[in-house]
């Protein structure tokens, strides 16, 4: 049975319509879950150290967040925990046009890591495009995802999405 204990140091800063959070923790795993070679095993354990910020500012029209995460990850095998990024950052922008009509973009870094047979992946970033159009009566949603059409890898020997247009309706009742 994977167990896990974590110790967290966070601070935060609120003022106005602006917010700042910063994060130290260490979280150490015993028998840790580890996948390779197609199969399940479990691992003596792992130890998980880093720091996360997060900042997000925002008025009645527009919001506007970013997010870091950096941590190292040391697995008792001293191998890479598979499919985890050292670095990761993410940010979104969002603009209200009127009551009804929203649009976002959003764009995500993920450092390189390791596949689960040790192989290295390298890092990535995808740019992703939202329009919301929202009325009492029913919510249209139209996306395009990876608006550069970057080749990346999430898993090794896995297809990630290209560019690709999404259109979601929700009608209300």
């Amino acid at each position: 049975q994977e167990k896990s204990y974590t110790v967290d140091l966070t601070h935060e800063y609120v003022k106005n319509n602006f917010q700042f959070s910063s994060s130290i923790y260490q979280t150490e795993i015993e028998n840790i879950i580890d996948f390779s070679t197609n199969k399940f095993s479990n691992l003596d354990g792992g130890k998980f150290k880093g720091v996360e910020f997060f900042a997000t500012t925002q008025n009645d029209f527009e919001n506007i967040s970013m997010g870091l995460n950096l941590v190292n990850i040391k697995l008792s095998t001293g191998k890479e925990a598979a499919r985890r990024p050292n670095y990761s950052f993410d940010t979104s922008y969002s603009k209200k046009l009127n009551d009804q009509n929203e649009y976002k973009i959003t764009w995500q870094w993920k450092g390189r890591r390791f596949d689960i047979s040790q192989k290295e992946m390298k890092a990535y970033d995808v740019v992703d495009l939202d329009y919301i159009h929202d009325t009492s009566k029913y919510q249209v949603l139209l996306s395009l995802k990876n608006v550069f059409d970057r080749e990346y890898e999430v898993a090794r020997d896995y297809s990630t999405l290209g560019r690709a247009l999404q259109v979601t309706a929700q009608y209300k009742y």
